[in-house]
């Protein structure tokens, strides 16, 4: 079980995931999780359970944590890996 705590720009995020995490930074884009993971608030809430995400990491999100594709609108900049689009 891992158990961590990432910051981004909406706020720190707790995550937690039941075996293998894969973390992918998207090039000026969101943070790519996958993997069997519990999202929670700060507070601790349970706010999802997914096999996959995209967490806002340039804090403009309406929909923080998640990311609502607002990165692009906004022209935010961030290193990463190129987005592959399905």
């Amino acid at each position: 079980m891992v158990d961590r705590t990432e910051a981004t720009k909406g706020g720190p995020v707790r995550f937690r995931a039941d075996g293998p995490l894969e973390m992918i930074p998207v090039e000026n884009g969101p943070l790519h999780l996958k993997g069997d993971l519990e999202i929670l608030a700060a507070s601790g809430e349970l706010l999802e359970r997914v096999a996959e995400c995209w967490l806002c990491r340039c804090g403009q999100s309406g929909k923080k944590p998640f990311c609502d594709g607002t990165h692009r609108k906004v022209g935010f900049v961030a290193p990463g890996r190129a987005p592959v689009w399905k």
